[in-house]
C-alpha cells in the first residue's frame, strides 16, 4: 500500500493495484540485475568459417546476462511486433517491440534479452544468429500476422525445423490432426498467460527467472482493461508475451533437446507471397 501511496517508481505505483492480471507478489520475487555486456550479435568470416562475436555498444539491441556454455540447452521466447501504438495518440512515435528473450533450460534462468523496433524479416535474420550462437536453440515464436515473416527468414537461412517449437492442429471436431511450426494465440492467450504466472511463481524450481529490468516493468502495468489482459495505454507488453512463448516452448525442450539439430544445407526458396510481404515490410 505504501508504494501505491508513495511510489518512487512509475510501476511501483501498479503493485498493490487489483487489476493487475499478474499478482505483484510474484512479479515481486524477481529482481532485475543490470546485463553484464549491451551488444549487438555480428557475423564475422575467417576464411571460409563464420563466427558469431559480441561488439559491446551502449544502443545494442541485446542485453547479456550469461553467455553461452558448450553443453548448455537454451530456449528463446520471441514476441513479433504488429506495428501497433503503446498508447492512443497514434503519431507512429511508440510503435510495439520485438522481443527475443533467451532462458537456459531446464533452470530457467534469463540469459539474454534482444528488444528493439525491427521489421518481421529484420528479427528473423537476428534470430537465426541468435539461436545459433546459444547452441542452437529451441525457439518458441508466435505466428500470428508478422511473426509468419520472421519465421519464414528462419527458413529460408536454414534454421533446424526441429528447433523451432510446434502447435497441435484441430480438425473441426476438435480432434489433433497434426502439428505446425510456430504459436498462434487466438483462444490460447489466456491459457499461455496462466502457463506463464505458474512459471513467474516458481523460480528456481521448474519455472523462470526474470532478470530484466524492462520485463519486469511490463509485468506490472500489464492489467486487465476492458475484461481483456493487456498493457496500460502508454505501456508495451511485448516483454510478457516473450517470455511467455518461451514457457510454452519449454513444454516440448525435454524431447528436442535429446537429438542434435540438423541445420538444413540449401535454403528453402521464398514464396512469393511472402516475398512479396517481406519487400512490403522494409517500406
Amino acid at each position: 500500500r505504501f508504494k501505491q501511496e508513495y511510489p518512487a517508481t512509475p510501476e511501483e505505483a501498479f503493485q498493490a493495484s487489483g487489476k493487475m492480471r499478474l499478482p505483484s507478489y510474484v512479479v515481486a520475487l524477481h529482481k532485475p540485475r543490470p546485463p553484464a555486456i549491451i551488444c549487438e550479435l555480428l557475423t564475422e568470416t575467417v576464411g571460409r568459417k563464420e563466427q558469431l562475436l559480441l561488439s559491446e555498444t551502449p544502443t545494442g539491441s541485446l542485453r547479456l546476462w550469461d553467455e553461452p556454455i558448450t553443453t548448455g540447452n537454451y530456449v528463446i521466447g520471441c514476441d513479433v511486433a504488429e506495428g501497433e501504438e503503446a498508447s492512443d495518440q497514434l503519431d507512429g512515435s511508440d510503435l510495439d517491440y520485438c522481443v527475443g528473450d533467451v532462458f537456459s533450460w531446464p533452470v530457467g534462468l534469463q540469459c539474454a534479452q534482444l528488444r528493439d523496433r525491427f521489421s518481421p524479416a529484420e528479427f528473423g535474420g537476428y534470430l537465426y544468429d541468435l539461436g545459433r550462437y546459444y547452441n542452437w536453440a529451441l525457439i518458441g515464436l508466435e505466428v500470428n500476422g508478422a511473426g509468419q515473416g520472421a519465421l519464414q527468414v528462419l527458413l529460408d537461412k536454414g534454421y533446424p525445423r526441429e528447433r523451432i517449437a510446434k502447435r497441435v492442429v484441430y480438425d473441426g471436431d476438435g480432434r489433433p490432426v497434426g502439428s505446425k511450426l510456430g504459436f498462434k494465440l487466438g483462444v490460447n492467450r489466456e491459457m499461455v498467460i496462466s502457463g506463464l504466472e505458474s512459471a513467474l511463481a516458481s523460480p528456481g524450481d521448474g519455472g523462470i527467472i526474470i532478470r530484466s529490468q524492462q520485463t519486469i516493468n511490463e509485468l506490472y502495468t500489464f492489467h486487465i482493461i476492458k475484461r481483456k489482459a493487456q498493457a496500460m495505454s502508454g505501456r508495451h507488453d511485448d516483454c510478457v508475451f516473450a517470455p511467455a512463448h518461451a514457457v510454452e516452448a519449454m513444454k516440448q525442450a525435454a524431447e528436442v533437446f535429446k537429438s542434435k539439430p540438423e541445420q538444413s544445407a540449401k535454403p528453402l526458396a521464398y514464396r512469393e507471397s511472402m516475398r512479396q510481404q517481406l519487400r512490403e515490410s522494409f517500406r
